[in-house]
């Protein structure tokens, strides 16, 4: 009769105790300064004066001339610095005083600000005057009845909003009401008063329609239907409203054709409209138009991007219905974007922003009508803090750590690859977007492509998905970019992935939610038409995360107007048609940054509690992600949740996250499904850092790239472990794998209670949390003989030994001399006894493990 036998016996080796090591490199400072955009000019007192956005610090500024016509500027001033403030500012003279309505970045909050003098030497504390969600984008600033008044754009539930203040100065506001919510409206939006009475052009992204409303009363209380002016493919971006020759008019873009347009009311009011004018048609020209009367006749401002040059048109009569031939005013450099003009000392003036070198700059008319200009003078470009690093995304190419991320001083797409699997030592940062004009890089997600690596990003130039792989396998020389979605304003926060065999993209576009698009070859050189996989309300599919759930693409996304965490799976492995998206978490304001992937063998999402300022993590029950199970806190220590990277760390789920004090945190899941989680790790506290995280396995550690907001640098963390800090005999990573810390675990205990000691738990692959059922490795007949073999594990060695009794202290006693290796390499060990089962005595085998670390 066959015995069969498996023993074990142990022996401890002892190390000196060590701390775990974080790494952390500054990869790229960037250079230059970035300043500029949405600016807003008027005549201030006499002088021309520019309200702008400092991309490079996220500040509002404001500047003004010394003198009338802007030959000489003042110092700018800065006049909030509070988080990232200042997008889409709109500068008017309030009471006598300039004041400016523009958007807060962070918060997402409506902000106005008046100067305390005529000149806007100082100023005034700013106001929030509106905070319910993520309101005050496209706002416009006017005086209506005596008060100031502002029109914006509610994120949030897609609608045109209007407030006025209760006083002259705008120290206190009244309650905001909703001009038109009817579709996703008020986009780029203008205001004026017209006949006496508030009147506003935007943008109806629903319809793709060019629009106008009119208050019923001076003060803008109540609002008359809107009317279309234009509906002929997708019209009325960038508009500007002014009246010209008594009655209402705009210029605006129309995105379908590419051109600029012009369009004016056959009455004083604006109750019916001429047909539009094209006035230029040559490229893609009409973006960041402004409306003026220029010399008794209509005159445009724009942007020139099919050359990336400023320009200017007049019309040859007061109403316009035929215009002159574009002049173009500045065609060094990018030059154009969020141009604003106005009449300066009697010829008409432009400040724009320069994307080539992100400066803002001035130009002005050396006459009345302005068929001839003057040298453009740049205002403002030294900035003390470039940004860099930002919208960063981490993965391994080519064995090493690289790392995609926007230049936001530059308004680049940056690349930079590691020289070394530890990602100690990197190369030169690769500028991948150097020869395309504009603002490029935003959002971006680096992923390997058919062997070499691809990112997507958005281009915030001219608002489309764009992707661009690399010629070579290390990404050191980058093909031409493609645009994966034509669509107006899509590719924001997005996020990209190879889906059976090709890339594919998830992604947010305000007029069409949560869509997905997919490659038809491996390379990404064309792509299939997108598909809108949740546009069940106004504001869907933010912070996308992409991932294979199960053979088919699932996506994990934010439901904006409802606060939701949501989840959409394919009903196909190529993602041609998506089941009904679910509703995963709904308990507060739940779901923005969320990351989503496999965590043992089903879907999970790591994301942001906003309403408890916490971060949160769900796993789902099944493989497909069709039910799930309730979520639970990773952390709940102070500010944390925020650019939430998820990922797999020796068997369990792990986050990177900005935790604390705008800290870089990290925690992980003392289980395999993350049902509870250990303490969270800082490791970066040097300012406020932490944002854009990124993380990949590296090098056997977790590893993450992000942002330093206090410097303005993209940097690169790496967590290593010592193999046995503690000298415990049992491997530090292991027991973090298992348990939230190294301390409390011994190699003899057996904190499962199924008889398997740790040490053993970790030579033979178990888990020392949940009973083990076998595991231990067998001892088979192997023709005829007895063998044993072994999966190896980091940490221990083996060695097999047989014997013909279990009695110790006999001759023939347990010994690896009486048996052969017939296998040993990096991952398996296979040992054969050298007795034929069945002679006399009967045989047996043992494996001896012994802890090295």
């Amino acid at each position: 009769m066959k015995s069969i036998h498996v023993l074990a016996s142990l022996l401890l080796l002892a190390f000196p105790a060590a701390a775990q090591t974080i790494a952390t490199v500054t990869l790229d400072v960037g250079s230059g300064g970035n300043l500029g955009q949405y600016t807003s000019q008027t005549v201030v007192n006499g002088n021309p004066a520019i309200s702008y956005y400092d991309v490079s610090n996220g500040d509002l500024k404001y500047v003004r001339a010394t003198d009338a016509s802007g030959t000489t500027w003042g110092t700018p001033v800065t006049l909030d610095s509070t988080n990232q403030v200042g997008q889409y500012t709109s500068l008017a003279i309030i009471n006598g005083n300039p004041a400016i309505s523009y958007y807060n970045v962070t918060s997402g909050d409506l902000k106005y600000v008046r100067a305390l003098d005529a000149n806007g030497t100082g100023w005034g504390a700013p106001i929030t005057l509106e905070s319910a969600g993520s309101v005050g984008q496209h706002t416009s600033l006017a005086t209506v009845n005596g008060s100031p008044a502002v029109c914006y754009w509610d994120l949030v539930n897609g609608d045109l909003r209007y407030i006025r203040a209760v006083d002259a100065n705008g120290a206190s506001w009244g309650t905001p009401i909703i001009a038109t919510g009817t579709d996703r409206v008020g986009q780029y939006n203008s205001m004026t008063v017209v006949n006496g009475m508030p009147a506003i052009s935007y943008y109806d992204s629903t319809n793709g329609d060019l629009k106008y409303l009119r208050a019923n009363d001076a003060s803008g209380t109540s609002w008359a239907v809107p009317v279309t002016l234009d509906s002929t493919g997708s019209v009325g971006l960038y508009t500007s409203l002014k009246v010209v020759a008594g009655n209402p008019a705009v210029s605006y873009y129309d995105n379908t054709n590419s051109d600029l347009r012009f369009v004016r009311a056959l009455d004083a009011s604006g109750a019916s409209w001429d047909a539009p004018v094209t006035v230029d048609s040559a490229g893609s020209v009409g973006q960041f138009t402004t409306l003026v009367v220029v010399n008794a006749n209509p005159a445009i401002s724009y942007y020139d991007s099919t050359n990336g040059d400023l320009k200017y048109v007049r019309a040859t009569d007061t109403a316009g219905t035929s215009w002159g031939a574009p002049t173009t005013v500045e065609a060094t450099a990018d030059s154009g974007s969020y141009a604003s003009l106005s009449l300066v000392n009697g010829n008409p003036a432009i400040t724009y922003y320069d994307a080539t070198n992100c400066d803002l700059k001035y130009v002005r008319a050396t006459n009345a009508s302005g068929t001839s200009w003057t040298a453009a003078l740049t205002l403002d470009a030294t900035i003390p803090v470039p940004i860099t690093g930002q919208d960063t995304s981490l993965a391994i190419v080519a064995g090493n750590p690289a790392i995609s991320y926007y230049d936001a001083s530059n308004g680049d797409l940056y690349y930079i690859r590691a020289n070394d699997v530890g990602g100690t030592n990197w190369g030169v940062p690769v500028n991948v977007t150097a020869s395309i004009s504009g603002n490029q890089g935003r959002y971006t997600s680096l992923a390997v492509v058919n062997g070499n690596p691809a990112i997507a990003y958005y281009d915030e130039t001219i608002f489309r998905l764009k992707y661009v792989r690399a010629n070579d396998p290390t990404g050191t020389s980058w093909g031409a970019t493609v645009t994966v979605d034509n669509t107006a304003q899509s590719g924001w926060e997005n996020s990209l992935k190879v889906v059976n065999g090709n890339p594919a993209i998830s992604y947010y576009a305000p007029a069409n939610g949560l869509r997905y698009a997919r490659a038809l070859d491996a390379n990404g050189t064309s792509w299939a038409a997108p598909v809108t996989v949740d546009i069940s309300t106004t504001s869907v599919g933010r912070n996308s995360s992409l991932a294979v759930i199960n053979g088919n693409p699932a996506i994990s996304y934010a439901d904006v107007v409802n606060n939701d965490l949501r989840y959409a799976r394919a009903l196909d492995p190529s993602g041609t048609s998506w089941g009904t998206p679910l509703v995963v978490d709904s308990v507060g304001n739940v779901g923005l940054s969320s990351s989503l992937a496999v965590v043992n063998g089903n879907p999970a999402v790591s994301y942001y509690d906003s309403s408890n300022f916490d971060l949160k993590y769900v796993r789902a029950l099944d493989t497909s992600g069709t039910t799930w199970s309730t979520p639970v806190v990773a952390d709940s220590t102070g500010f944390v949740g925020l650019y939430t990277c998820l990922m797999v760390f020796n068997g369990s789920p792990a986050i990177s996250y900005s935790g604390g004090t705008s800290d870089l945190a990290y925690v992980r899941a003392s289980d395999t499904n993350g049902t509870s989680w250990g303490a969270s790790l800082i490791l970066d506290s040097t300012g406020s850092v932490g944002q854009y995280t990124s993380m990949a396995v590296v090098n056997g550690n977790p590893a993450i790239s992000y942002h330093d907001a206090t410097n303005g640098d993209l940097k690169f963390a790496r967590l290593t472990y010592p193999a046995d800090g503690d000298a415990d005999g049992l491997l530090d990573s292991w027991e973090l794998t298992h348990w939230p810390t190294t301390i409390g675990h011994g190699p003899l205990d057996d904190s499962d209670h199924d008889g398997i000691c740790e040490l053993l738990e970790l030579a033979f692959g178990l888990n020392p949390t949940l009973p083990s059922a076998g595991g231990l490795p067998p001892a088979v007949d192997d023709g005829g003989y007895l063998s044993m073999t072994i999966t190896k594990q980091p940490g221990v060695t083996y060695e097999v030994q047989s014997a013909g009794t279990l009695l110790t202290g006999q001759p023939d006693s347990f010994s690896a001399a009486t048996t052969t290796v017939i296998t040993n390499n990096a991952t398996t060990l296979k040992v054969r006894d050298n007795f034929l089962i069945g002679t006399s005595p009967p045989r047996f085998m043992r494996v001896k493990v012994t802890a090295a670390p």
